[in-house]
């Protein structure tokens, strides 16, 4: 609910089209491995879609549901945004002050930081004030 209440519940199209910040590439990835076919992000996904699918693409698929609360809230936002956290856990372990430092440092080194990175750095500093870090 933290991550989910960061992205709205609208359609928009900031880089890719998306609802309540699943995009439509997320959206058909999920209704395949559930065996449906592809269908409109932005006119057929319902909350409980999206709750399903940053559960079980975002928070299981980064391996948050074996951290601890804190860690595993920094590092599900940021799987959600790059797909990759383990190099950033090689570096800081469960520190998660060291890990909040560590995305900050990976966005800056993006193509599309000058697009995202004050909107990514945004969302670091929210998860900070519940990670602690």
């Amino acid at each position: 609910p933290i991550i989910q209440s960061m992205e709205g519940w609208s359609c928009t199209r900031d880089g890719a089209y998306t609802m309540g910040g699943v995009t439509q590439g997320t959206y058909n990835r999920w209704r395949a491995k559930k065996g449906m076919g592809s269908a409109d992000v932005c006119a057929n996904l319902t909350r409980a879609q999206a709750k399903a699918i940053y559960y079980e693409l975002f928070w299981v698929a980064s391996g948050a549901d074996r951290m601890p609360a804190q860690l595993a809230l920094t590092v599900t936002d940021h799987y959600i945004n790059t797909g990759k956290v383990s190099h950033l856990l090689a570096q800081c372990g469960t520190d998660v002050a060291c890990f909040n430092r560590a995305r900050v440092a990976d966005y800056r080194t993006k193509g599309n930081c000058s697009l995202y990175c004050t909107a990514w750095v945004n969302r670091v500093n929210k998860i900070r004030k519940y990670s602690g870090g």
